[in-house]
């Protein structure tokens, strides 16, 4: 049976955190691996305590004006 792969992106602005204490058990029960993209906060920390965490530093230039980016904390989570 070949592996799969999910990658999940979601928008903390447009879901409230119970989305991601959902999200957080789908993907716990996930048959295939998945890395998951998201804002580092202490909420976000704690919902998905039982996984892989890893602290990244990405640069958001999207929506920004003049050329200016945005340097963030962003968590990269995993089961793999």
């Amino acid at each position: 049976m070949p592996e799969s792969m999910t990658s999940v992106d979601p928008t903390k602005p447009l879901a409230p955190w119970s989305d991601f204490e959902k999200l957080a058990q789908i993907l716990a029960n996930l048959k295939g691996h998945f890395v998951l993209s998201i804002n580092d906060t202490p909420e976000t920390r704690t919902i998905f305590a039982a996984h892989r965490i890893e602290e990244i530093t990405t640069t958001y230039s999207a929506g920004s004006s003049c050329g200016h980016s945005k340097r963030a904390q962003d968590l990269l989570i995993t089961n793999a």
